[in-house]
């Protein structure tokens, strides 16, 4: 059980943690701010999503 929950922590943060930093970005984008990156670990879900994101940040202005 011990194993078992260790690794449920860690699943969920590989999926919780993107989908946090995606709707902080998308909150950035939307008022106006674009001059930041979005990150996410190697490990994390969802890195199309965030790469595509990212992609859009940057065609919307945003610095490098």
């Amino acid at each position: 059980i011990l194993i078992i929950s260790i690794y449920s922590l860690f699943f969920s943060h590989r999926m919780a943690g993107p989908v946090y930093r995606m709707n902080v970005s998308l909150d950035r984008l939307i008022e106006g701010d674009n001059d930041f990156k979005i990150r996410a670990r190697k490990s994390d879900f969802f890195m199309d999503i965030i790469d595509k994101l990212e992609k859009l940040r940057k065609k919307m202005g945003g610095k490098d």
